[in-house]
């Protein structure tokens, strides 16, 4: 549990320490529109847009591989029946 509590306050005081420095304003032009948002913030969407994006493939790739080990479990089944 302090090891928790350790690691928990590490990283907070990393994103504070990197909130603070990254704390200036910043243009962000997307075709025609123009947008002025904080650095930090844009850094923190761009991230949460990679993890979203990354759990989605993971979640792809799993149901896939999973969908595979049924196809592939139905196969030997079958396999076995028609032996006998």
């Amino acid at each position: 549990m302090k090891t928790k509590a350790i690691v928990i306050a590490i990283l907070s005081l990393i994103v504070a320490v990197v909130s603070i420095q990254n704390a200036a304003l910043v243009e962000l032009k997307f075709f025609v529109w123009t947008i002025t948002v904080s650095r930090i913030l844009l850094i923190l969407i761009s991230f949460t847009i990679g993890m979203v994006v990354g759990f989605l493939l993971s979640i792809q790739k799993k149901t896939k591989s999973a969908d595979e080990k049924k196809i592939a479990d139905e196969k030997k089944i079958k396999d076995k029946t028609s032996w006998e």
